[in-house]
């Protein structure tokens, strides 16, 4: 894969992410959650679309520094 796939591939893992997070968050501010109390499902999802969202921003960062290293080494 190659090193645009990669990034291209990371950004597309961190809106997923935070689809998944607008997701949890309605559903826990939901009128149910409300009057039978919030569900673990929920907030068990939102901790791995987050963990989902880092993962995906440092493999953006990884990128960007191997990206950087060929310019300087091609310069």
């Amino acid at each position: 894969m190659s090193i645009s796939g990669v990034f291209n591939h990371a950004i597309l893992g961190i809106q997923r992410g935070f689809a998944g997070l607008n997701r949890d968050s309605a559903q826990l501010a939901s009128a149910k959650a409300m009057t039978e109390g919030p569900s673990a499902t929920p907030l068990v999802d939102s901790k791995i679309n987050a963990i989902q969202i880092e993962a995906n921003a440092k493999l953006v960062s990884t990128t960007d520094k191997a990206i950087g290293s060929l310019f300087n080494e091609k310069a």
